[in-house]
């Protein structure tokens, strides 16, 4: 018997063969949350998403283990890098 291999596929890949066999469309999103196409497509990609858009977009009926994890940042300025260790020893001398 020949073992067919398992194909893995990725998170976003999944959540766009659902919206297709749902019949569902980008556009479509976009008008039921009152954003653009172009917003919807980024969720979609994102690696995470706020938790209001996360609500929205299970209201609107899709599963939440096809949606990026909800994620808040907080707004604000944000932590100051801190250099190299090499960089700031490298005016020191021995």
């Amino acid at each position: 018997m020949v073992e067919i291999p398992r194909i893995s596929l990725t998170r976003q890949a999944r959540l766009l063969a659902w919206i297709k066999q749902e019949g569902i469309t980008q556009v479509r999103i976009a008008q039921a949350l009152e954003t653009s196409e172009q917003s919807v497509s980024r969720w979609m990609r994102a690696e995470s998403i706020p938790s209001w858009r996360h609500r929205q977009l299970l209201e609107f009926g899709i599963p939440a283990e096809l949606l990026p994890p909800a994620v808040d940042i907080c707004p604000g300025p944000k932590k100051a890098r801190i250099p190299a260790l090499a960089s700031v020893s490298e005016g020191v001398s021995a």
